[in-house]
C-alpha cells in the first residue's frame, strides 16, 4: 500500500559545492518570488537614484537587498544569507567605481566631476553609511564563525575603509558648517573632499608624507583612484574570506 507524503513535507536543498552556486539559488516558489521581488525592487531604486530621487531610491533598493537576504536564507542559514548579500551588494558597489574610473581615465574629466552612474548616491552621508555597514555586516559574520586569514584581513580593511569614510564625512559637516555660517549654499565641492589617502589629503600633509611618498598613490593619487582600490581590496578580501563559507553553514560556524 502506497502512503502519502505529508504536504508539510519538503525536500532538503540539495548543499551547494561552491560559493557560486549560493549567488542564484534554487529555491522554492516563495523563493522565487522574494528573488524576482528584489531583482524589480533593486531595479526601481537604481532607476530613482539616477533619476534623483535620493531617499524613495535608498529605501526602495534596501528593500531589494532585503528581498534578495530572505531568498538565500530559505536554502541556507541567516549567516550564509548575510554573506552573499554582502557579496552581491559589494559588487554592485563595484560596478560604480568602475564607471568613476571610466569617467576619469577614458573621458577624461576631472576628479570632482567623476561621480559615477548613481550621481544622487554620490554623498558623503551615504558613502558613511555604506562602509560602515559593510563594516557591521563583517563583524556579524565573524560573531557567526568565519575565519581564516582572509578573514581577519578583511575586518581590518573594513575597519580602516569605514575610518577613511567616517574621517570624509566629519571633514563635510565641518565645511557645511563654514559654509552656512558664511551664508553660502551647497556647491558640490564640499561632496568631494580628499580624507586621510591621496591628494591633498591628511596623510600627504603630515610630517610622515615623504615616506609615504615612498608607496605610489599613497598620497598623490586623485580621490576616485583612492576609492577604486578601497573597494578593489574590500571586494577581493571578501571573495577570498567567502571561500570558508562551509563554516557559516551550520550552527556554532565549525568548517567541516
Amino acid at each position: 500500500m502506497t502512503t502519502l507524503r505529508p504536504l508539510a513535507t519538503r525536500r532538503a536543498p540539495r548543499p551547494a559545492r561552491h560559493i557560486f552556486g549560493l549567488l542564484v539559488p534554487a529555491p522554492d516558489l516563495v523563493g522565487g518570488l522574494l528573488l524576482l521581488a528584489s531583482v524589480i525592487a533593486v531595479g526601481a531604486g537604481v532607476g530613482s537614484l539616477r533619476y534623483g530621487l535620493h531617499v524613495p531610491g535608498l529605501v526602495v533598493l534596501l528593500v531589494g537587498v532585503g528581498f534578495y537576504a530572505l531568498a538565500v536564507a530559505r536554502v541556507g542559514t541567516p549567516a550564509l544569507a548575510l554573506l552573499m548579500t554582502l557579496v552581491v551588494a559589494q559588487a554592485g558597489h563595484s560596478v560604480e567605481h568602475v564607471v568613476q574610473m571610466t569617467q576619469l581615465l577614458v573621458q577624461d574629466l576631472p576628479g570632482v566631476a567623476a561621480q559615477g552612474f548613481l550621481v544622487a548616491a554620490n554623498q558623503e552621508s551615504v558613502h558613511a553609511a555604506w562602509s560602515l555597514g559593510v563594516m557591521l555586516g563583517v563583524a556579524l559574520l565573524f560573531a557567526a564563525g568565519l575565519r581564516g586569514p582572509w578573514a581577519w584581513a578583511l575586518l581590518a580593511w573594513s575597519l580602516l575603509h569605514a575610518g577613511e569614510h567616517v574621517y570624509l564625512f566629519a571633514r563635510y559637516l565641518e565645511v557645511r558648517a563654514e559654509m552656512s555660517r558664511l551664508g553660502l549654499p551647497p556647491l558640490g565641492a564640499e561632496q568631494a573632499l580628499p580624507g586621510i589617502l591621496g591628494r591633498d589629503g591628511w596623510l600627504a600633509g603630515s610630517p610622515f608624507a615623504s615616506w609615504c611618498s615612498a608607496v605610489p598613490g599613497l598620497v598623490d593619487a586623485p580621490r576616485p583612484v583612492v576609492h577604486f582600490v578601497w573597494n578593489t581590496g574590500e571586494m577581493v578580501l571578501l571573495l577570498a574570506a567567502a571561500t570558508r563559507w562551509r563554516g557559516l553553514a551550520r550552527p556554532g560556524g565549525d568548517e567541516p
